[in-house]
């Protein structure tokens, strides 16, 4: 698992990673289980566990697991029908049914749900995240602005490196904030400029308990339960956690030359989502930004996501005070940067260039899943996709016949 070659690089990549996630972690929690006191720390709790026992029982090498900007719609809406109760059992049911999926060696499947539906319910999960943060941006604008133009730094220093490699400003910037996250500088800001000019924004511990110490075991309560909710959140959570985290180890895969094995990725997904629930953690996936950080700054093995996950258990345990001073409008600005970098901009651009039976499984894809929910978008998709590739084959023996 470990290697004295890669060892350096996996510790800062871990202690760099675990940096970019603590915030997010944080900002997940709470969007995902709304003016529940529990929140924050579910966020946290979902990155201790779920980061530290995916990552060990997975099969992808530099992969960073944790909560993610895409479960956030699924989780607030099954945490709203379901309940505190039902909501666990719902995340608990998905993680077993990704155990299932990767036991039955049913992962390659997964893989090959159309791209265009993959891109749709992508880019409609980003806009609704997106939305659904102007409630806490306007707590404080000036805020949540300063983090959202320090993070937009990197991201136009790349737009730049795109079309002029060597333009020796946008390659310094991007070195830069690859060894110190934007997302934290903008949070360091925003907490100074929160401490000295606006003490009255609303932070954190406005929302929810932030507490010290080590997680409790809680037992699953089954009694009074509204079990439809919980069923359809179940498979919701688990479709996308299956759909995300083979994703984003394919795209580890890519980065790192290596080809993991995707039933084990979803059995190690599985356990740790199994796991994270039972001490009032988040489910999650393979996080695909933050395995990036890690991988950039020489993560290479499983210990860089081991110690990440060790990093953010310390800071619950010893440091935890310190999130009472994060103003909730700075966690809405790397929210929306992060809803941002979701987004498959390109997607539209290419909209006139590739068939039009893709772009408007994407459209449609992106709409239903906005409008409705992630599965009912998929579902569309999916079905769409049948129908317009069976209409392109009637069409084509119409033409042989001819």
């Amino acid at each position: 698992m470990f290697s004295k070659k890669t060892l350096r690089g996996d510790i800062i990549g871990g202690i760099t990673v675990a940096i970019v996630a603590l915030p997010l972690a944080i900002a997940f929690g709470l969007q995902s289980m709304p003016n529940d006191p529990n929140a924050a720390m579910a966020g946290l709790y979902g990155a201790i566990f779920c980061g530290l026992f995916a990552t060990i029982f997975g099969a992808t090498k530099g992969l960073i697991n944790g909560p993610t900007a895409a479960m956030i719609v699924v989780l607030a809406s099954t945490y709203n029908q379901a309940g505190y109760h039902g909501f666990i059992i719902a995340m608990l049911i998905a993680a077993v049914l990704q155990i299932l999926l990767g036991l039955l060696k049913l992962g390659k499947y997964v893989q090959y749900i159309p791209k265009p539906v993959v891109v749709g319910f992508t880019n409609g999960i980003g806009i609704s995240i997106f939305i659904g943060q102007f409630k806490d941006f306007n707590t404080a604008p000036a805020l949540a602005l300063i983090v959202i133009a320090i993070m937009f730094i990197p991201i136009i220093a790349k737009w730049v490196l795109h079309f002029k490699k060597n333009n020796s400003a946008a390659n310094g910037i991007k070195k830069f904030f690859q060894i110190i996250p934007a997302s934290l500088i903008g949070l360091i800001i925003a907490v100074t400029v929160y401490i000295l000019w606006l003490p009255g924004a609303e932070v954190i511990t406005n929302r929810a308990t932030i507490t010290a110490g080590f997680p409790a075991f809680k037992m699953p309560i089954f009694t009074d339960l509204n079990w439809g909710p919980i069923i359809s959140g179940a498979i919701s959570l688990f479709l996308l956690a299956s759909i995300e985290s083979l994703l984003s180890a394919v795209v580890v895969d890519d980065m790192l030359d290596q080809k993991s094995n995707p039933n084990r990725e979803l059995i190690g997904q599985g356990i740790g989502n199994f796991i994270a629930p039972l001490f009032g953690g988040l489910i999650g996936t393979g996080a695909i930004v933050r395995s990036a950080v890690n991988v950039n700054n020489g993560g290479r093995t499983k210990l860089s996501g081991i110690i990440h996950a060790l990093i953010i258990l310390l800071v619950v345990v010893c440091f935890s005070g310190v999130t009472a001073f994060i103003p909730m409008a700075a966690l809405a600005g790397i929210l929306m940067v992060t809803a941002f970098n979701m987004m498959e901009f390109e997607s539209f651009a290419e909209i006139g260039k590739v068939p039009y039976s893709e772009s408007l499984v994407m459209i449609v894809t992106m709409i239903v899943t906005v409008i409705e929910d992630l599965i009912v978008g998929v579902a569309c998709g999916i079905a769409l996709t049948l129908i317009l590739k069976g209409i392109e084959k009637l069409n084509a023996k119409k033409k042989s016949k001819q």
